[in-house]
């Protein structure tokens, strides 16, 4: 499945699975990302991949604290 049709047939998910994610498909979602409409062209994004598991469970569980 190409980005765009993933993006236009996207829905939520509550069950992932271990499987890593390419830097290269993180890339190629990160350009087109870039692509998207914004204000002036400011492009006021900032983007952090996390790709350790221990840090995606420690900023899972805070999160959880604040809702």
């Amino acid at each position: 499945m190409n980005y765009e049709l993933l993006i236009s047939n996207r829905r939520s998910i509550r069950k992932f699975t271990d499987r890593k994610v390419s830097q290269e498909i993180l890339n190629d979602i990160l350009r087109e990302t870039c692509m998207a409409p914004n204000s002036s062209n400011g492009q006021p994004w900032h983007f952090i991949i996390v790709n350790d598991t221990a840090t995606i469970e420690l900023l899972s569980e805070e999160s959880k604290k604040i809702f």
